[in-house]
């Protein structure tokens, strides 16, 4: 959900959140796995991924995400 607020300035949010959504998961799971995924690892890859892909999506996102 935090990824399609942040993305609810496009006029494809939805479309666009679920292919973010994919992207950082393939991120996360790509790593050497771990029993645990920490919420500071989660944070990193939307962030990098949303930087990506749009500006204001990344700035809001970090805006509400920030520890």
């Amino acid at each position: 959900m935090s990824i399609y607020e942040s993305c609810r300035h496009r006029p494809s949010a939805i479309a666009d959140a679920t292919a973010l959504t994919q992207t950082i998961m393939s991120k996360l799971f790509t790593r050497p796995l771990l029993p645990i995924i920490t919420r500071e690892a989660i944070i990193a890859a939307a962030e990098d991924t949303l930087e990506l892909f749009d500006a204001a999506a990344a700035t809001y996102y970090k805006a509400y995400h920030r520890a």
